[in-house]
C-alpha cells in the first residue's frame, strides 16, 4: 500500500472495520500471526524514502500499537515462521536474514 495504512475488513461484507496507520509513507510487507499484526515500510527523510529500521507491531484484539521493534538493519520482507508462532524471519534489501521475536 502506498499510503502506509492497513484496512481490516469484515470477511462477510468486505466493509472496512478498522484502519491502522502502520507506516508513514508506505508498506513494504506485513504479516499476521494470532493476534499480532507486524509491518515494515518507509518513512520519508530529507527528500528520500528509505525503509525504516523498525517493525510496527499491533495487537488486533485491542487495535493498539505495541512497542516498535528496533533492528540492526532495514527489513524489507517479513514472515512469521510457522514452526515458531511468534518468531519472525526478516530480510533486508541487501540480503541480510534476521530472526526475531516481537
Amino acid at each position: 500500500a502506498t499510503s502506509g495504512k492497513v484496512s481490516l475488513r469484515d470477511n462477510r461484507s468486505l466493509n472496512v472495520e478498522h484502519v491502522i496507520e502502520a507506516q508513514s509513507d508506505g508498506l513494504s510487507d506485513l504479516d499476521i500471526s494470532g493476534n499480532l499484526l507486524v509491518t515494515c515500510g518507509y518513512t520519508s527523510k530529507y527528500g528520500q524514502v528509505p525503509t525504516e529500521r523498525q517493525l510496527t507491531v499491533y495487537d488486533i484484539r485491542t487495535m493498539k500499537s505495541m512497542t516498535p521493534m528496533q533492528l540492526p538493519a532495514q527489513p524489507f520482507f517479513l514472515k512469521f515462521v510457522p514452526a515458531y508462532t511468534s518468531r519472525l524471519a526478516l530480510l533486508s534489501q541487501t540480503g541480510l536474514l534476521m530472526l526475531s521475536d516481537p
